[in-house]
């Protein structure tokens, strides 16, 4: 049994994260309360006192925890940068045929809540936003500590694809929860992707729009003036012309190099913001080719292994200026030009017969 009072604590804890700037669209997509109920001044008062008057005014109306979660839902939702999430495709066997299976939230938080109730205590509760259906479940491991961040979990299903993006789960809940979603949604087999980070729309962007990446994604975003599959003329786009400088004596002795440059960098990478990761992978797998520089080793078929290791704000965009800047020959090889359209954040580059590193399927 959960008290009032440790409904009140819970949502000082969640209003407490907002920014203080976000409470009157909080509150009107909230909507538990009106904005006039609050006797503060929303713009002008000390963020403490806000959260001070909405709990009494929440208190006033018997808030239950099925209202703060909601309200819970709304703050990632908007904050969904703050977490780390990590990508799952479903599947179904081969021999398994159903029709096209649609999404009704309210059916299936009711088979969700049925099947999980198999293996734990929990409050289920959802929120649509767009095509996205968001869940939050909530472990109870014991009254007091059923509302620990770590005992709650976070999902986000794409109600037109198979994929489910989910933020961590406890080992000893995973397996459990993945096949209540399973049963739920009537899909045999599920797989953890090699794709993680914290930009939970790029994530999204990259496994609902893997072929239509870097330089195709113009045509996803209606920015061609041209369909690639129809023939006819290619209208050519104006090459970036190069910054004006105060100094009119300074000038790039380079500048048809920086223009083909850039030319070549946009025909792979386009000229849309690159998807956000944070951490990118490469695990070589491969033969010593350096003979002509040194004696030659006795057993030149031994492989080598070796981990290559990106991390910053986003990598993808990072690699995507190796060429502009100079740092790398262009065209870049097959691994790095594509890295936005592989989904993933480990890639391991193998020996083809040819001796040439290529990125190994799954």
């Amino acid at each position: 049994m959960i008290y009032a009072m440790d409904i009140i604590s819970l949502l000082r804890r969640v209003l407490g994260r907002f920014r203080k700037d976000d409470f009157v669209n909080i509150l009107q997509e909230w909507k538990f309360i009106d904005i006039d109920d609050v006797d503060v001044n929303l713009k002008k008062s000390a963020k403490i006192d806000i959260v001070y008057n909405i709990c009494e005014k929440c208190r006033n109306k018997s808030i239950k925890v099925d209202d703060v979660a909601q309200l819970d839902l709304i703050y990632n939702q908007k904050h969904s940068n703050s977490k780390k999430w990590t990508v799952y495709k479903l599947s179904r066997a081969q021999d398994v045929t159903y029709d096209q299976v649609t999404v009704e939230p309210a059916t299936f938080q009711d088979k969700l809540q049925q099947h999980l109730s198999l293996y734990f205590r929990h409050d289920l509760h959802t929120r649509t936003k767009d095509d996205e259906l968001w869940l939050r479940i909530c472990l109870h491991d014991g009254s007091a500590a059923q509302f620990m961040p770590s005992n709650v979990v976070y999902m986000v299903l794409h109600l037109r694809s198979s994929y489910i993006i989910s933020s961590n789960i406890k080992v000893t809940h995973k397996d459990y929860i993945l096949q209540a979603l399973l049963t739920s949604l009537e899909y045999t087999e599920v797989k953890e992707l090699k794709l993680s980070g914290k930009n939970l729309s790029s994530l999204t962007d990259m496994v609902l729009f893997q072929q239509s990446q870097g330089a195709f994604s113009q045509y996803r975003y209606n920015q061609a003036d041209q369909n690639p599959l129809t023939s006819g003329r290619k209208v050519k786009r104006k090459a970036e012309s190069p910054p004006d400088v105060t100094d009119k004596r300074v000038f790039n002795e380079n500048n048809a190099e920086k223009r083909a440059r850039l030319s070549k960098t946009e025909e792979t990478f386009g000229n849309n913001p690159q998807p956000v990761l944070e951490k990118l992978t490469y695990q070589l797998e491969t033969r010593f080719h350096g003979d002509q520089h040194m004696p030659r080793i006795a057993d030149n078929t031994a492989i080598i292994h070796c981990t290559v290791r990106f991390e910053g704000k986003n990598v993808l965009e990072g690699i995507k200026q190796l060429g502009p800047s100079g740092l790398a020959n262009l065209p870049l090889p097959s691994h790095l030009a594509n890295a936005h359209s592989f989904a993933r954040n480990s890639i391991v580059l193998a020996e083809k017969s040819q001796h040439r590193s290529t990125p190994k399927k799954d």
